[in-house]
């Protein structure tokens, strides 16, 4: 489980995760940063606590929010990962943001040969 608050008018994003990967934030000069949302997966022990964490989210700037199948493709046992999700987004940071998803997604797709062995989503929201 994954929440997100996307403020358009203030530019403020607050979001908090129960075992999803942290949010991209991709700004509009293309470097990349996680919106730091860590959590155990929700059922797990009764007492979790779900910190919700806040960013600025410039005009211009995306949020990029995925399942796990995206890092977790694998080719030859080795993972895709939040570097190369990272060197993705900052490459293609100008795409419309329904391109953006489609990159994302086809870089996870091409790095494991096609074959995901996972979920795999994609939303991205620009603040324009």
């Amino acid at each position: 489980m994954s929440y997100v608050v996307v403020d358009g008018v203030r530019g403020s994003v607050a979001g908090a995760s129960a075992g999803h990967p942290s949010p991209r934030i991709v700004l509009p000069d293309g470097s990349t940063r996680a919106l730091e949302a860590h959590g155990l997966v929700l059922g797990i022990d009764g007492g979790q606590e779900y910190a919700e964490s806040h960013a600025e989210l410039p005009p211009g700037a995306s949020l990029v929010l995925y399942t796990d199948g995206v890092i977790e493709a694998r080719r030859d046992g080795e993972l895709y990962g939040d570097e190369r999700l990272d060197a993705l987004l900052t490459a293609s940071h100008d795409l419309p943001a329904r391109a953006l998803a489609t990159a994302v997604a086809e870089g996870a797709r091409g790095f494991a040969g096609g074959d995901l062995y996972d979920d795999l989503a994609v939303v991205v929201i620009r603040r324009t």
